[in-house]
């Protein structure tokens, strides 16, 4: 099942071989030929190249708190069970976004936040994403080069 939402990522410790290899996969991600544009995967990168906020219609099985554990193991040749995560809840408009840090060897590497996802089956509606996505550029309006 797919779901239209709004996702951030953050390098925090990643090297350039690293961030290269996640974003590639991460570009892959969505559908690039629905009849919206909006639904194809597209993203938004961050002034200092370290953060992107991506939109599409996503698979949920490929965006969620594990899915991205997966993931990384897989990018980065180490076992899914040696990389820790935590998540801290925050609201950035009116909804909670579910935001995960993902760790190995006791360094945090990756942020990730689905806008407007609190985990398990309650995913945003897309309107609610986007609310969540448009708040969090406000707050960090210079950060994104927004001057709305």
């Amino acid at each position: 099942m797919s779901n239209h939402v709004y996702f951030a990522v953050e390098n925090l410790a990643l090297n350039g071989g690293q961030k290269n290899a996640l974003l590639e996969f991460l570009n892959g991600l969505g559908p690039n030929d629905d009849p919206s544009p909006a639904r194809c995967n597209h993203w938004r990168t961050r002034l200092d190249n370290d953060a992107r906020i991506y939109e599409a219609a996503f698979e949920q099985a490929t965006i969620g708190v594990g899915a991205f554990k997966a993931r990384l193991a897989l990018i980065f040749g180490v076992d899914a069970a040696d990389i820790s995560h935590g998540v801290v809840m925050v609201t950035f408009a009116e909804r909670q976004t579910a935001v995960a840090t993902y760790s190995y060897g006791g360094t945090d590497y990756l942020r990730v936040g689905i806008f407007g996802y609190t985990g398990g089956t309650a995913w945003p509606s897309c309107a609610e994403s986007r609310a969540e996505a448009r708040a969090y550029i406000s707050d960090h309006a210079a950060a994104w080069g927004d001057n709305t």
